[in-house]
């Protein structure tokens, strides 16, 4: 009850882990080795419109984009700026450097600071968690992002009431809330 949108990703926001990509970007020659890598994260369908990151162009990730599927990205609004300058990225192509896994830019979204407070937000690349799984690669550790009008106490019991019903083996959650990891990555700033 009060649960109003939930999505997954790999690294979730203000974790302290980072995922960065070496990307070839159809139409851009890199300058440096520093021109092709960008931040990345997986992450699971309607992963945007959980944590309120606006979409500017296109589509979210969404349960269509399954291994079956092909394969798509999101960009963030730096992303799309730094490499197609202006123009329109939907429909462009990304991939490895070797021209491996190449992937239709199918939306753009804002940019947003999900790591850290203190450094300007960097350029993401974002893929569907779904599409990366395959059944020799289970799923390592994933963070769940809950959208919610209910107070945190009581949404907090329920999820951790729910995961026992459905599997009692399964470990309980360490739950953090936005508010709380937004002022740990704050902390030093406050003591000074």
């Amino acid at each position: 009850p009060g649960v109003t949108k939930v999505s997954f990703s790999e690294n979730g926001l203000f974790s302290g882990t980072e995922s960065r990509s070496t990307m070839a970007v159809e139409g851009f020659t890199a300058r440096s080795p520093e021109d092709s890598l960008n931040r990345s994260d997986k992450v699971g369908p309607d992963y945007f419109s959980t944590l309120g990151i606006p979409l500017l162009a296109g589509r979210e990730i969404g349960p269509q984009d399954s291994p079956v599927g092909p394969n798509v990205a999101v960009i963030n609004e730096a992303f799309a700026r730094f490499y197609f300058q202006g123009k329109d990225p939907l429909g462009r192509h990304i991939s490895d450097v070797d021209g491996k896994n190449p992937m239709t830019i199918v939306g753009v979204v804002g940019t947003a600071k999900e790591n850290t407070l203190r450094e300007p937000a960097a350029r993401r690349l974002y893929t569907p968690y779904l599409q990366s799984r395959t059944d020799d690669d289970p799923p390592g550790e994933l963070h769940y992002e809950v959208r919610t009008l209910a107070s945190a106490g009581m949404v907090e019991t329920e999820i951790r009431q729910t995961l026992r019903k459905v599997d009692g083996s399964l470990r309980d959650p360490a739950i953090q809330w936005s508010q709380t990891l937004i002022e740990e990555d704050l902390e030093q700033e406050r003591l000074i």
